[in-house]
């Protein structure tokens, strides 16, 4: 009977003893931990954009770039802080400011229309036509 895959990696590269065995048990914790980590990130990215949309998400992950953007030029050498660079980083974060004011607004004035049908506006009319007393 042939030992699983499983088993058989374990021997290729720790071998059989004791010793080697918390290095496997690591390894395994490790791969376990990003694996959990992976799912956890997909569900994430995929539950922000059902609730946002598919372009807000693509803005948070553009403009989350710009903190680490700044820490480069800040903290390593060869990231050379030019008027260029500065520049860009504040157009990055000017835009992400427009979006956000041009996205609340927008959810504003779509929150004054009432959501009406065909048959609501009828009844309306029914109901004033029956009631003089409604129309003023």
């Amino acid at each position: 009977m042939e030992r699983p895959e499983f088993y058989r990696t374990k021997m290729r590269y720790f071998g059989d003893g004791v010793e080697n065995s918390s290095g496997f048990t690591s390894l395994c914790v490790a791969i376990i931990i990003s694996g959990v980590s992976g799912f956890a990130i997909s569900y994430g990215s995929t539950w922000c954009v059902r609730v946002t949309s598919s372009t807000t998400y693509s803005m948070v992950g553009a403009l989350n770039k710009l903190p680490i953007a700044i820490a480069g030029m800040l903290f390593f050498e060869d990231g050379k802080v030019t008027v260029a660079n500065v520049s860009s980083v504040f157009i990055a974060f000017f835009g992400g400011l427009v979006y956000t004011y041009a996205k609340n607004r927008q959810k504003a004035e779509s929150a004054k229309i009432l959501p009406v049908t065909k048959q609501d506006v009828e009844y309306s009319k029914v109901q004033l036509d029956e009631n003089p007393e409604l129309k003023a």
